[in-house]
Parts: C-alpha cells; sequence; structure tokens
C-alpha cells in the first residue's frame, strides 16, 4: 500500500488545525458508527504565525531558533491562512517517526486514534519526486528556522 502526499499533507493540516488553529473536530477514539464532523467553532480566531510558534515550541522542547518570518506572499488560491509547521527533522531520524510523535501529542490533547500506527514507515510512507522537490524548496527558502510557514 503506498500512501499519497495527501495523506502526509493531511496529517500536517491536522496537527496545524488541531494544535494551532483550534479547530473543533470529533474523531472517534476507536473504531465505532459515530459520525465525524468537521468545522470550525463559532469561537475559533485563527492564531498569528507568532502564536502558533509559541504553542508547537511547548510541544515541542526541540526547536531551539526563534521564529523569524515577517510578512508571508499572500496566499494562493483556495488556502485560508498561513500555518506553520514543524520541520520533521528536528523530532525524529524519519519522516514516519516524526508523523508518529505528533500523532502522539495530539492524542494526548484529544480523542485521537491513528489508524496507521505501526504503518509509517518507509514502505508505506513515501514521498513523490514532485512533494520532495516542494518540500526542498520550502525548506531552502526558509532556512534558519525550525518551522516552516506553509498555506493551507
Amino acid at each position: 500500500m503506498r500512501m499519497s502526499r495527501w495523506f502526509v499533507l493531511a496529517a500536517l493540516a491536522v496537527f496545524s488545525n488541531f494544535i494551532i488553529g483550534g479547530c473543533s473536530a470529533s474523531v472517534p477514539k476507536a473504531p465505532e458508527s459515530k459520525p465525524i464532523s468537521f468545522g470550525y467553532s463559532a469561537d475559533y480566531r485563527a492564531k498569528s504565525l507568532e502564536e502558533q510558534f509559541v504553542i508547537l515550541a511547548q510541544y515541542f522542547p526541540e526547536f531551539g531558533t526563534p521564529f523569524h518570518f515577517d510578512r508571508p506572499p499572500p496566499l494562493p488560491l483556495g488556502a485560508e491562512r498561513y500555518f506553520v509547521i514543524p520541520d520533521w527533522h528536528l523530532l525524529a531520524p524519519t519522516y514516519g517517526e516524526a508523523v508518529e510523535k505528533v500523532f502522539i501529542v495530539l492524542a494526548s490533547q484529544r480523542p485521537f486514534y491513528n489508524w496507521r500506527e505501526g504503518r509509517l514507515g518507509p514502505e508505506y510512507l513515501r514521498r513523490t519526486e514532485h512533494t520532495a522537490a516542494a518540500w526542498e524548496k520550502l525548506e531552502k527558502e526558509q532556512s534558519g528556522s525550525d518551522v516552516l510557514v506553509v498555506p493551507a
């Protein structure tokens, strides 16, 4: 089974929404027939990039480089806002292990079930050349920080 780049981006987006954005979503703890609802709560307020960085640093003390992204470019069509995401290289030796670590943080905060537990190794989770090139470009453009700022 090959995971698409969308799964990887979804994992990062989920991380950004749950921890940073404050998205109110109901995710079942175990396989059940409960409906899943996604959406913003009435009191939702988008956090600034600086606020997002502070929150990430609370959960991942590996971040030592201060946030330094002055002014992002205009949002691309379809993106709601910019989100701060961790540089996975600081979290774990492999991307799959980094995603697992993020999922553990999510599970410590709210009901969350990792449907891919134990299945995020290189035989399941592979980046396409296109995705790898996009991430390398982002990392090069935003070098010197422990996080990346991405539109989502």
